[in-house]
């Protein structure tokens, strides 16, 4: 039996490159912006996590996704009130 996999966030790299990539997409030409809006509405709406799964103290910190997290607003795709948010979200998985 192996480990269950440990998730260092209650939002993914995955998530946040995803919304990166359709932000770029959107700016680009290539796909509407709707659908770069519909994407980050989504994630910003997300349900908690279950807090059973909350990250334990020797949970590697999550850098990976802060430093997106960081790279989504320096490219204007958050507000700062959306930042705040989803950087709860990663740091507290609320």
């Amino acid at each position: 039996m192996s480990a269950p996999v440990r998730r260092t966030s209650a939002i993914s790299a995955g998530d946040l490159e995803f919304l990166l990539e359709l932000k770029a997409r959107s700016d680009a030409g290539e796909v509407d912006a709707e659908l770069f809006h519909d994407a980050k509405r989504r994630l910003l709406e997300a349900p908690p996590p279950d807090r059973s799964a909350a990250p334990s103290p020797r949970d590697p910190p999550p850098a990976e996704e802060l430093a997106l997290l960081d790279e989504l607003r320096g490219v204007g795709a958050l507000t700062d009130d959306e930042y705040a948010l989803l950087e709860r979200r990663i740091l507290l998985w609320i």
